[in-house]
């Protein structure tokens, strides 16, 4: 799959690179669904990362 990997946060989008990874599994109670298109706005960037602390398993 492809993914946006973020390797500079203080360059903005500069630091973003598009890179193939393999598919995800599941963790419990999540699902894994299949994004034909995606999107985000600039102010996304400031938002907390919420998702980099996330539990892999319970």
């Amino acid at each position: 799959m492809k993914a946006i990997v973020v390797a500079d946060e203080a360059a903005g989008t500069a630091g973003m690179t598009l890179v193939e990874r393999p598919a995800p599994d599941a963790a419990l109670s999540d699902v894994v669904v299949q994004v034909h298109a995606s999107g985000f706005t600039p102010g996304e960037l400031t938002w907390p990362s919420t998702w980099t602390d996330r539990p892999t398993s319970q």
